[in-house]
């Protein structure tokens, strides 16, 4: 399709005579997926959106003194991160209402760190999990329990349902 737009060139002194130039421009419909992901775009097992929602914990200990624990997730994903709301006062059994969804390339596992969260002092590290998704890229949603892991000791286990968005595959979209 073709467009003849005009334009009026004009100059800032008023003794300058007006002079018309007509443009030519083509415009060409794109499809969707041309204009959604880049050239080059890998599609595939893994590639796609992975939700996680940390529902619950349970901890050994208490690592505050006076009060409760006030713990929170931390999220990785390759470089994407995320991090859950803080659960104040809960203690060594917190609740969590969060959904934090990050993009997922393939990788093989997310990592996931829980945290104290302290007002006048550094936030104290509750422990590590190291969450496998392969299983997650094919069956598309799973709940489980994980075991929290503080160095070489289990610290506690936390539920995390996840679930797994594949992005669309655009050979399909183009035919």
């Amino acid at each position: 399709m073709q467009q003849n737009l005009q334009y009026n060139n004009t100059s800032s002194y008023p003794t300058a005579p007006m002079t018309t130039t007509t443009v030519t421009r083509t415009t060409e419909t794109h499809r969707m997926a041309d204009k959604c992901l880049p050239v080059g775009h890998k599609t595939g097992p893994g590639y796609g959106t992975v939700t996680f929602r940390p529902l619950e914990a349970k901890f050994n200990h208490d690592k505050d003194l006076i009060g409760k624990m006030d713990p929170y997730c931390k999220f990785k994903l390759g470089f994407h991160r995320g991090k859950s709301a803080v659960a104040k006062h809960q203690g060594k059994n917190p609740i969590w209402n969060d959904v934090i969804t990050l993009k997922s390339k393939g990788q093989d596992h997310a990592k996931l760190k829980l945290k104290d969260k302290d007002r006048l002092s550094f936030n104290d590290r509750l422990g590590k999990v190291e969450i496998p998704l392969t299983t997650l890229y094919t069956i598309g949603k799973t709940s489980q329990w994980y075991p929290v892991m503080k160095g070489d000791k289990v610290a506690g286990e936390i539920l995390v349902e996840m679930e797994y968005l594949p992005l669309p595959n655009t050979t399909n979209m183009m035919a």
